[in-house]
């Protein structure tokens, strides 16, 4: 089975979203992001506070890994991002879509030489 991870970079609109923003991730777009068959896991991850300005060189803070175990990977991500863009999956105001919009990567598992 293809392994791969799909990275997403978010961040809320403002910091007084951010409890929102958080809150909806966390308790209802990891869970419904999850339930795409080939989603194997996922987790989040704030950027450190050591880092320089407090956030990643594009400007943002949030991280979340999404782990894909299918033979199509590429097919589960395009899963996802309809259900995120077609109204399936409940979408945050709090989610800053315009200034730093959210930014998605694919990788898939470099297989051992």
């Amino acid at each position: 089975m293809v392994k791969a991870v799909f990275v997403a970079y978010s961040n809320p609109n403002s910091i007084d979203d951010e409890t929102e923003f958080n809150r909806w991730y966390d308790l209802e777009h990891l869970p419904a992001v999850c339930s795409v068959e080939g989603v194997s896991g996922a987790r989040r991850f704030e950027i450190a506070t050591q880092q320089v300005h407090g956030a990643h060189a594009d400007g943002h803070r949030y991280l979340a890994l999404y782990e894909i175990d299918s033979p199509n990977p590429q097919a589960v991500v395009d899963e996802i991002k309809r259900k995120s863009t077609d109204g399936t999956f409940v979408m945050s105001r709090a989610m800053n879509m315009t200034h730093h919009r959210p930014v998605t990567t694919l990788y898939i598992e470099h297989p051992p030489s």
